[in-house]
């Protein structure tokens, strides 16, 4: 435990958090994005789109970041 703070489990729960931003990232680019399109609201629709690439980069960040910390720095 470093300060208070127990590092392994944090890291544990960062594969939950990178497989839940990919999951929601995927959701609003699935059920989100149509119907603002169909609508014809363009700006509402750019905005779902963005948000969930930006949910799915992150989530591939933190997972890419989790399994460099495993591999290279956890001993």
């Amino acid at each position: 435990m470093t300060g208070g703070v127990d590092v392994e489990a944090s890291w544990t729960q960062a594969g939950y958090m990178a497989g839940l931003f990919i999951l929601s990232g995927l959701a609003v680019l699935r059920f989100d994005v149509k119907p603002f399109a169909e609508r014809r609201m363009i700006r509402e629709a750019a905005w779902a789109r963005g948000i969930g690439w930006f949910n799915i980069a992150a989530g591939a960040v933190l997972y890419a970041v989790r399994w460099a910390y495993h591999r290279w720095f956890w001993q």
